[in-house]
């Protein structure tokens, strides 16, 4: 590890795969606008970018797979590319920290419009600085996000996530949590990507900054809060620069135009010119440079990995213990596996039951290493069982 007095000042990162890389040309130009003072490091997952790409803004590129080498293959398996962007996170963090003072990290679906010396600042007294999702009282009418929403998604969006080295033992226990546990659609067990484990760190964190700036982290869950303004050639937030806008989502504005019509007619000209942009010069660099599809969404023969295969390697089945390259199962392997896996209905829940296949998978992904009994498990599947009875 590097002597304190031998670190850099300061860096940017972001973790991203390699079908999202236009979305990084994009933020690490305004990086190179506003921030030239911070290094700007890409940990890529994937394969890698083409060489013009390097023309358009300069940034350090590292193969993600050092944050988890020895079990690469088998740790990509398990989820999707956004879950193991968000599930590498705390590594990348603390990797990069190792030769930096302070790191921040952001979604590479964001761009500085500012600098970020408020952002610098605050990790001058605190070892972690989160944004909250919203940060006054919920409006009288949320035209976008309900109160349950932000429920589910947590107080804080790990989006953005200030850091100093002083974090070492909390990003330690934040990857334990997102190694197995980086789901997208579990909220019943109270499990949202990397998000929610944020909340332990108002218990866990001695230096604990909630960031509160109005600037920064601005997005569709809280344009209700935050009044955009353009003033000459800058944009404003309630009155003061916006320094960092999150264009969440997107990827699925564009997938569902109906959606993003609806969401138009409810926010002000402003926001939806903000997105079309950004949507626009996305769909130009991508084409530009041809940005080649995400691999590891593949088995090697070309078939697509369901849901139901990267559970089987998250939940650690016997038939895959062994197997340190999931990716080439031949396609008599993968029959022979799935022939087994029909013979054990713990594995294929009914959707009525779906609760119960939730709290199976936490139970058994926390504490696969100590064998623990599900039969707390197998007393919920009585309960419903005999209330299907019942009906």
């Amino acid at each position: 590890m590097s002597e304190p007095s031998l670190r850099k000042k300061k860096a940017i990162i972001t973790v991203v795969t390699n079908d999202y890389f236009h979305q990084v040309i994009l933020l690490g130009k305004t990086i190179h606008l506003f921030e030239p003072g911070a290094d700007f490091i890409v940990f890529l997952i994937g394969l890698n970018p083409p060489q013009e790409c390097y023309d358009y803004c300069p940034f350090e590129l590292i193969d993600a797979k050092v944050l988890n080498s020895q079990e690469w293959e088998r740790f990509l398996f398990q989820y999707p590319g956004l879950a193991a962007c968000c599930a590498l996170k705390p590594r990348a963090i603390k990797e990069t920290l190792l030769r930096y003072e302070k790191v921040i990290y952001l979604d590479s679906d964001m761009k500085l419009f500012h600098d970020l010396s408020e952002a610098w600042e605050r990790l001058d007294a605190a070892h972690l600085s989160l944004t909250p999702h919203r940060n006054g009282k919920p409006s009288v009418v949320a035209p976008v996000v309900s109160s349950m929403m932000l429920r589910l998604s947590g107080i804080f969006n790990a989006g953005y996530v200030g850091s100093t080295p002083s974090l070492s033992d909390f990003l330690d226990w934040w990857w334990e949590q997102t190694h197995y546990n980086c789901l997208i659609d579990d909220f019943i067990i109270g499990i949202y990507l990397d998000q929610l484990y944020l909340h332990e760190a108002i218990g866990r964190v001695d230096r604990l900054d909630i960031f509160k700036h109005c600037g920064y982290n601005v997005a569709w869950w809280n344009f209700d809060q935050r009044k955009i303004k353009r003033h000459h050639d800058c944009y404003q937030v309630n009155g003061i620069p916006l320094a960092l806008f999150h264009f969440s989502c997107s990827h699925f504005f564009i997938k569902n135009l109906k959606t993003f019509h609806w969401l138009s007619k409810r926010l002000e000209e402003i926001y939806f010119e903000l997105y079309t942009n950004y949507i626009a010069e996305c769909a130009y660099y991508k084409n530009l440079l041809s940005i080649a599809a995400y691999p590891y969404d593949y088995f090697s023969d070309g078939e697509k990995i369901s849901y139901d295969w990267r559970e089987y390697m998250r939940r650690d089945i016997p038939e895959l213990k062994e197997v340190d390259h999931p990716f080439d199962l031949t396609a008599t392997q993968r029959t022979q596996i799935e022939d087994i896996m029909k013979k054990r209905p713990e594995f294929f829940q009914p959707n009525e039951t779906r609760i119960i296949n939730n709290w199976r998978n936490s139970d058994l992904v926390h504490t696969r290493a100590l064998n623990k009994s599900d039969s707390y498990i197998r007393f919920l599947e009585k309960i419903i069982r005999e209330h299907k009875m019942l009906k």
